[in-house]
């Protein structure tokens, strides 16, 4: 009598084939939304992260999400199966190939650390209080020849860490990275294995394993003089990079200037986002990240964000003002440079502009009590012009006197908002305290 079911190992394996086709889909549909990168015409990895990250309500991008907790989840049970059951001898040293493990620092965050489950021993990093950021790490296994190289840097295995990785922990993501890597590359063994520099200290404590690898397998980790020198290469490739992004970007931003100019806000706004949406992508690049070039690019695009602000509340001809989106972009403007004084002027506006009186003096008083700008006269100008009702400070000296006792004491509303606050404010009101006969 035939069986009416196929083997447990046949169902997994048309399971995984299944999952696998689903999961293509999904990324397909997705791909054909990405936008390339202005310069190099493709669509690089940043170009998806950006667009998963400002399309998380779109139908395909859940489906992605679905799919991929999906295969992750069964990938890291294989992977824990592969690392359990690792045998050197089973795996076989592909000749002309290189790998590199590079570890690379991937910001702060606030997650709990996960267990790692690559790390049978369950050793872990000291874990900080819940909610203190903590550092988080990413080690990549790069394929550097071989099979695999074709479309650039293409990586066998990628895992997070928060904190720095111990050795064992280290060495168990080799292991996976030869035993169980993503699916589009055999199990194997490279003849020439690279650490990065910054996994030397490790070295005594992998040296055990390693050794162990087959005699045509070669392991190096990279030297300080060679490091340093591949740094000072790789920063002046990234300097060029950078700026031509910068360059870009302000040629966009021109070009949406002169619509504003012309009275076209609806030009001006599409221009302001296609050149953020291009220093956002520069943000997520590893050029960015020296930090007066990630100064550099939040600085202009917290520019994009307080013109497209403006160009939210310009009246022209067939346009309709958005306040609420002028609000919000002014918003962003802040959060991208928080000591870009113009952020706080266009969020001002659009509080006036909705009628919020109170919003827009408070917008000014949030930039003015920042250490950077507590001298920007431009912030406190703007702050006693609605104060005065747009009438400018009073020219006598009982009017003044009256104004100020207003704004300090007897405004509640006023008297909370302005409690200690000095720098611009207070000297404008000094200067002409004195031209009035009042002494501050």
């Amino acid at each position: 009598m035939a069986s009416s079911s196929l083997t447990p190992d046949l169902d997994q394996e048309l399971d995984e084939e299944s999952e696998l086709r689903e999961y293509r889909k999904a990324m397909s549909a997705i791909g054909r939304k990405f936008t390339p990168d202005p310069l190099t015409g493709e669509v690089e990895f940043t170009d998806i992260i950006r667009y998963i990250d400002t399309h998380v309500d779109d139908p395909d991008v859940q489906r992605f999400f679905s799919m991929s907790e999906r295969r992750s989840e069964r990938k890291k049970e294989v992977r824990i199966q592969a690392l359990a059951n690792f045998d050197i001898n089973k795996l076989r040293v592909v000749p002309g190939t290189s790998w590199c493990i590079s570890l690379e620092y991937a910001g702060l965050t606030t997650d709990e650390r996960q267990d790692d489950k690559w790390d049978i021993s369950k050793s872990k990093t000291k874990v900080k209080p819940e909610g203190e950021p903590q550092q988080q790490f990413q080690l990549f296994c790069y394929i550097r020849e071989g099979p695999g190289t074709d479309a650039g840097d293409n990586s066998r295995h990628v895992d997070e860490f928060i904190g720095l990785p111990t050795s064992k922990q280290i060495e168990d993501f080799v292991k996976v990275s030869m035993a169980s890597p993503v699916e589009c590359y055999e199990p194997s063994i490279p003849s020439l294995l690279g650490f990065s520099h910054n996994l030397t200290q490790h070295e005594a404590s992998l040296k055990p394993f390693l050794d162990s690898l087959p005699w045509n397998c070669r392991y190096i980790f990279e030297p300080t003089e060679l490091k340093n020198r591949l740094s000072d290469k790789h920063y002046e490739m990234g300097k060029r990079g950078f700026r031509q992004y910068i360059e870009h970007a302000t040629a966009i931003k021109d070009a949406g200037n002169a619509a504003y100019a012309r009275n076209d806000p609806a030009e001006a706004i599409t221009q302001y986002a296609r050149a953020i949406e291009v220093l956002e992508k520069l943000l997520l690049k590893s050029i960015s990240e020296e930090e007066e070039r990630d100064r550099e690019t939040r600085a202009l695009v917290a520019v994009l964000w307080a013109n497209s602000s403006a160009a939210k509340m310009l009246e022209a001809p067939g346009y309709e003002t958005n306040l609420e989106d002028a609000k919000s972009h002014a918003e962003n403007a802040i959060t991208s440079d928080p000591g870009y004084a113009k952020g706080y002027i266009r969020l001002s506006h659009a509080h006036e502009r909705l009628g919020n009186l109170s919003g827009a003096k408070d917008a000014l008083v949030r930039g003015l009590r920042l250490k950077a700008l507590e001298n920007h006269f431009g912030l406190a100008d703007h702050l006693i012009f609605l104060q005065t009702d747009k009438k400018g400070l009073p020219q006598s000296k009982d009017e003044f006197e009256l104004w100020l006792k207003n704004v300090l004491l007897d405004d509640q509303e006023s008297a909370e908002r302005m409690r200690d606050l000095g720098g611009a404010w207070k000297t404008r009101c000094r200067i002409h305290g004195k031209t009035v006969g009042v002494d501050l």
